[in-house]
């Protein structure tokens, strides 16, 4: 007897947790801007009244846009109850809603249940794209700034990608990008970059592309780039200044008595080549010009590096000719003396010599 109450015990426990607790879920259709009540039915399969923890999420990609929690109060024993939740269900974007309703113990420690639906909710994608550039005439070596404008006219979380580009008015392309963006309902996205326009860009009217590929869009906009004759021409007589300092410098060894012969060749080389782009910067050609300078100025910095190496290197010899010299003179001299000394030693015996036949 005593068995068999616990064979009934058991297998009524075992219904009771084979029995679903979630008798239905209800999520209704609606639109972009409307709502509706989400709704469930649940039965109590236990022998004591449960008051059960709900949660109901909506997830879409990776957003949760709504979530909503509340108890469902107290359903007697093989009882059911249907709840609604608040606040209604309004979704705001379009697109495949998982809505998942999560059934909790009391105290919140047990899982016990959930059960998910999938909504699709309509809607429309419409995309308006718009280009900015600025300052609209700039000089090469100069930057610009430009604004990409994407708005979302939709009702889809749109996730795009934005290709950039710029091109010379020679065809050449100066710069491109692509770029990914996540745009709202009803919202704006602005991609706002600061781009530098080589010194090497042909001047002439410049374009800067965007296009969104999915939507089939893409805008303009233009600058002019100008060229840099002012720049280069203020270049040139710095390096003409630079040119004269190192020439006035070996002119200065030159005077010391140095040997400046291949110093004053490299100079010579390198005024020509000032002269010759003084006469192309004049006629607006300005191509090469940088790399050209950079090179030059390194050339003289080397001049002037070089003088200051001759100058070292001379220490030592001038010390050993001065050291010479005076020795040279020292030996003179003794040799000098030592000659004196023996032509009076001569003199000295004749006199003796005549004195002493004197006084034989």
């Amino acid at each position: 007897m005593v068995l068999l109450s616990f064979l009934l015990a058991f297998s009524g426990l075992a219904a009771a947790q084979t029995t679903p607790v979630i008798q239905s879920f209800s999520v209704p259709d609606t639109m972009v801007g409307s709502n509706g009540a989400i709704s469930a039915t649940l039965f109590n399969p236990g022998g004591a009244a449960q008051n059960y923890f709900l949660s109901v999420s909506d997830q879409i990609g990776d957003r949760t846009p709504y979530h909503s929690e509340q108890y469902s109060g107290n359903i007697g024993p093989n009882q059911s109850k249907t709840i609604s939740f608040t606040p209604p269900w309004s979704p705001a974007v379009s697109g495949n809603h998982s809505i998942t309703l999560t059934v909790f113990s009391q105290d919140k420690k047990q899982k016990i249940e959930n059960s998910t639906i999938t909504k699709t909710v309509p809607g429309n994608r419409s995309i308006e794209l718009h280009a900015s550039c600025g300052p609209t005439i700039t000089q090469a070596g100069n930057n610009i700034d430009y604004n990409i404008i994407i708005n979302n006219h939709g009702t889809y979380l749109e996730r795009l990608g934005v290709d950039i580009g710029v091109e010379g008015v020679d065809g050449s392309i100066l710069y491109r990008e692509s770029q990914s963006v996540v745009i709202e309902p009803g919202q704006q996205h602005v991609i706002r970059q600061t781009l530098f326009i080589p010194e090497s860009a042909v001047p002439g009217l410049h374009i800067l592309e965007a296009a969104i590929p999915e939507f089939n869009q893409t805008t303009q906009c233009a600058f002019e780039v100008d060229q840099r004759k002012g720049y280069y021409a203020q270049a040139l007589q710095e390096l003409k200044k630079q040119w004269d300092s190192a020439d006035q410098k070996v002119a200065e060894k030159k005077a010391e008595g140095f040997e400046t012969a291949s110093l004053e060749t490299k100079l010579e080389s390198i005024q020509l080549r000032i002269g010759i782009w003084s006469q192309r910067i004049d006629s607006g050609k300005t191509s090469g010009a940088t790399e050209t300078f950079g090179y030059l100025k390194d050339e003289l910095n080397s001049i002037e590096q070089e003088t200051r190496t001759l100058a070292q290197k001379t220490i030592l010899p001038l010390f050993i000719s001065t050291v010479n010299d005076a020795l040279l003179i020292a030996l003179a001299i003794i040799t000098i003396i030592i000659a004196i000394s023996l032509l009076w030693k001569g003199t000295f015996d004749k006199i003796l010599g005549i004195e002493g036949k004197i006084k034989l």
